[in-house]
């Protein structure tokens, strides 16, 4: 008898630690090919099918992140390709706002602004922050580790954002490379 305990407590111990294992993978972003990793908060996830998207479980559609990885060219810095980005965004929704009706951009905000801009540093690598609204708000982090930038994004709904805030710099103060 006691050895059918003992199987089953070893079989119950191996589920458990694979449990917490898939748990933990699934709470944090990394990317091993560049040596990133970004804890998520509490109550978000990795998406399945594209490891560089995430969203909040229970609001899927209003609160999710992405990251994207630039290359800087010959010349420009951190600063002259975030404010590029910032340009093309803006020029890309007052092009989309001239091509549709007034019906149609009715339900559609195109104004974006960009409503605090700081230089930092994170994990010892020279960033830039970035707070915008639009439909909702934007937190974003540029980050420069060697050649490569590093965008990582989060689009919270303004009714979420003031709670959000401070996780979201938690967040982002806790990223790590590893090389």
């Amino acid at each position: 008898m006691n050895k059918k305990y003992s199987v089953i407590f070893f079989l119950i111990f191996t589920v458990l630690i694979i449990l917490n294992t898939c748990r933990q993978n699934i709470n944090k972003i990394e990317l091993r090919e560049i040596g990133f990793i970004m804890p998520l908060p509490t109550g978000w996830q990795v998406d399945s099918k594209d490891k560089t998207f995430f969203y909040q479980q229970l609001k899927k559609d209003e609160n999710f992140g992405w990251i994207d990885i630039y290359e800087l060219a010959p010349g420009e810095s951190l600063v002259d390709l975030v404010d590029s980005l910032i340009v093309d965004l803006q020029n890309f929704l007052l092009e989309e706002k001239a091509s549709l009706s007034e019906y149609d951009t009715l339900d559609l905000v195109f104004d974006f602004k960009v409503l605090q801009k700081k230089i930092t540093t994170i994990s010892n690598r020279p960033a830039i922050e970035l707070i915008s609204e639009f439909d909702g708000m934007l937190y974003e982090v540029y980050i420069l580790n060697d050649d490569l930038v590093i965008q990582v994004s989060f689009r919270i709904s303004k009714d979420d954002f003031k709670s959000y805030e401070s996780t979201l710099q938690n967040v982002i103060n806790s990223i790590q490379f590893r090389k």
